[in-house]
């Protein structure tokens, strides 16, 4: 599991030149990519936002490339390397290598600065920098798994109590209904007539169905905390499939102490939903 939010840069040479790539998503249902690029190097937007999308399947991810400062060591090295070969085509033509004057290499060393970047060129950066990216996404992932765990346990605790209720429910609808029937001063009544009405009751307010498919949502869950797939829009539904029981649950249940309950489970869930947003 991997969270959507990260940041990632890499710095290195390209052409004698400094480049810089950086990489930030955030939470988005969808794929957003959206890149930040110098004037000069636009062509690049369409060909980046496709590279990246081969690695990512959601969040809103803005790429931006910077040219930093001359790599001075590198230009440097392809200077020397320009007035070796330069001297070696002047003595192959006949002529001396004195030829090879300071103007003609300026000549060279601004061409090879100049150099339009291509794809190919910042690839090996891009990658190593998308690489970055989703180690972090992963790091982020194991957080949100540790808080997802600690509301799991929270939730079928409080499922347990809640079967607990269950349990006693007949014998307090009954001592219920009885003492109703007290208060209103009615005596001589058909103990087998209470006993269907204590069945009808139990039987509207039964919510094991409710809790069965809690549980079977929340193992689900769990095992998608160890995926290494993007999971994000699972937990978003089985979240809302959580929602769905939980309310029924709520509505069928008159007694205080598993109304309480039912509040625990909505907050936790209302928690879930809001870390869900940022799984990939």
């Amino acid at each position: 599991m991997k969270s959507m939010t990260a940041y990632a840069q890499v710095l290195d040479s390209i052409h004698s030149r400094r480049y810089r790539i950086e990489i930030q998503s955030l939470n988005k249902k969808g794929l957003d990519i959206q890149t930040d690029l110098p004037q000069s190097f636009l062509s690049l937007n369409i060909p980046i936002r496709l590279f990246v999308a081969r690695f990512l399947e959601r969040g809103t991810v803005l790429v931006r490339l910077k040219e930093e400062q001359e790599d001075k060591q590198e230009a440097g090295q392809d200077l020397i390397q320009a007035k070796q070969t330069l001297a070696h085509l002047a003595q192959a033509a006949g002529y001396p290598a004195s030829v090879v004057t300071f103007d003609l290499l300026l000549e060279k060393a601004t061409t090879l600065q100049s150099k339009k970047l291509e794809m190919n060129d910042i690839e090996s950066l891009l990658s190593r920098c998308i690489e970055a990216l989703v180690k972090m996404r992963v790091e982020e992932g194991k957080q949100l798994e540790k808080d997802f765990k600690k509301r799991f346990e929270l939730i079928l605790h409080t499922l347990t109590e809640i079967e607990a209720h269950q349990k006693h429910a007949p014998e307090k609808l009954k001592h219920k209904l009885l003492e109703r029937l007290k208060q209103l001063e009615l005596s001589g009544h058909d103990e087998e007539r209470l006993s269907k009405e204590v069945i009808y009751y139990v039987e509207k307010q039964d919510v094991t169905e409710e809790i069965t498919r809690l549980k079977s949502h929340l193992n689900q869950m769990q095992a998608l905390l160890t995926s290494h797939d993007a999971v994000g829009r699972k937990f978003e539904f089985l979240t809302q499939e959580c929602f769905r029981e939980v309310n029924t649950l709520s509505a069928k249940t008159s007694e205080l102490a598993v109304i309480n309950l039912t509040l625990v489970l909505k907050t936790e869930f209302e928690k879930i939903k809001e870390q869900v947003m940022n799984i990939e």
